[in-house]
């Protein structure tokens, strides 16, 4: 009977919270995802079916595609996330030790016991406190594994079915298994100007009356810009 009134109060919890996103946030959120109250949507955003978010900032225009896996990660502006995305933020040693199970360096008993009575090596790499930051306006493809403690930088993007190993440049593109640099999106000195403008921090009704610029690399950089 408690089983079912906590599930029943759970269900109660996430209607009230995906209503209150609708209405005064603007969010879509699918009724097959799954977000915890410890993560903030700044709004304007779609989260669709399958996706689970915990304990994640996720930024004003930025979608989250199907079947995504999110936990403890900061997301920038206007990005744009493919499904099944996951960030992993666990890890094993590969060196020194003679085994990878964590029996043998963590008291977390991942496997229902252990052998040490304190914590050997650092299982889980954050940056800023958070397992993974991604920039704004980043475009992040289907079936991509980002490893914990790295940083996508503003303007990334990462192909399909990469697994991201280290920090991404700002504008850069990468891609494979590991992820590396393919090449950058635009020449250095527009990629300085557009750090330099950081249009998605202007507001709707900015962006909405310069969207006319957006086409075009050359226009939008060479506008004037109070």
């Amino acid at each position: 009977m408690k089983h079912i009134l906590k599930r029943s109060i759970k269900l109660s919890l996430m209607m009230f919270i995906s209503l209150y996103f609708r209405k005064n946030k603007k969010v879509f959120l699918s009724k097959r995802a799954s977000i915890n109250h410890r993560t903030f949507l700044e709004g304007y955003n779609k989260i669709w079916e399958g996706v689970s978010i915990s304990n994640s900032y996720i930024g004003i225009g930025t979608y989250i595609g199907k079947d995504s896996l999110l936990d403890n990660v900061k997301i920038g502006r206007f990005c744009s996330i493919a499904s099944n995305v996951k960030v992993v933020a666990a890890t094993h040693p590969l060196e020194k030790f003679v085994s990878t199970h964590p029996s043998f360096y963590s008291t977390l008993k991942q496997a229902g016991f252990c052998f040490v009575n304190m914590q050997l090596f650092d299982e889980f790499r954050t940056i800023e406190g958070r397992y993974a930051i991604i920039g704004n306006d980043v475009w992040i493809g289907p079936d991509v594994t980002l490893l914990g403690g790295i940083q996508i930088g503003d303007g990334a993007v990462i192909l399909a079915s990469s697994v991201v190993t280290k920090d991404v440049e700002p504008y850069s593109i990468v891609g494979g298994v590991p992820a590396k640099h393919i090449k950058y999106r635009f020449e250095p000195i527009m990629i300085k100007k557009l750090l330099e403008i950081k249009w998605w921090n202007w507001t709707f009704e900015e962006i909405r009356a310069r969207a006319q610029y957006f086409i075009d690399i050359d226009s939008f950089t060479n506008q004037k810009i109070n």
